[in-house]
């Protein structure tokens, strides 16, 4: 595929604005006013309208929009087993990091049926012919909203729950790689919370080995 697309390809990064319908939709679905198809019917159709406006702007490689997302991780957090929701900081005002709901770890962190990003994938491939790519976040952003204090189950280490996550994000990562039948990850890794010597060993052990470039502390992204 890569040869059809030109030397410098577009594509977007981050997700697609939510229309207000889609936040009106939302609160239906948070108040359980939905049932399980008006649920689906909403996600899809949010979809096809982020892929439809890529589209019709003229984007080389198109994506999701990430519109089955909620603040980029949140909807991961409930794939998570051993954490504990904790409420906002933030209930009024402008919706911002401190507003969304955090977690704390009750034990060790894991991810036993995945993050859900290979049926998001899935669902792409069936609604445009164009190149396609997926997003993944790595365990460094995956954590962001999980406390880690002083006698909790990590001891306030964020870098012991990080290599948790690596083995789900290796996972979700390979995969996508089997969904899609192609080229490895592009993506760089996090310098926000390790030293390069350890961002390394991560990005090697959540990209499946030394193969594969950088890690997925950031969205990765493949071509198909």
């Amino acid at each position: 595929m890569a040869s059809k697309l030109p030397l410098l390809y577009t594509h977007v990064m981050g997700s697609h604005g939510f229309p207000g319908w889609f936040w009106t939709a939302l609160d239906k679905i948070k108040a359980d006013e939905y049932g399980a198809t008006d649920v689906r019917e909403t996600f899809d159709d949010a979809t096809q309208l982020a892929i439809r406006d890529q589209e019709r702007a003229g984007i080389d490689v198109i994506c999701d929009g990430e519109m089955r997302r909620f603040f980029f991780v949140q909807s991961f957090y409930g794939k998570m087993d051993g954490l504990e929701t904790l409420e906002p900081l933030r209930k009024t005002g402008l919706y911002a990091y401190d507003s969304v709901p955090r977690y704390r770890a009750t034990r060790k962190v894991t991810v036993p049926k995945g993050l859900g990003t290979v049926d998001e994938f899935k669902y792409l491939k069936t609604q445009t012919d164009k190149p396609i790519k997926a997003t993944c976040p790595g365990p460094v952003t995956l954590s962001i909203h999980i406390q880690t204090r002083p006698g909790d189950a990590y001891k306030n280490d964020r870098l012991a729950l990080c290599w948790d996550l690596v083995p789900a994000v290796n996972a979700e990562l390979r995969a996508l790689a089997r969904t899609a039948g192609c080229s490895p990850p592009s993506s760089r890794p996090s310098a926000s919370s390790s030293s390069s010597s350890t961002r390394t060993a991560r990005w090697r052990r959540s990209t499946c080995g030394k193969r594969w470039g950088w890690t997925a502390t950031w969205p990765a992204a493949w071509l198909t």
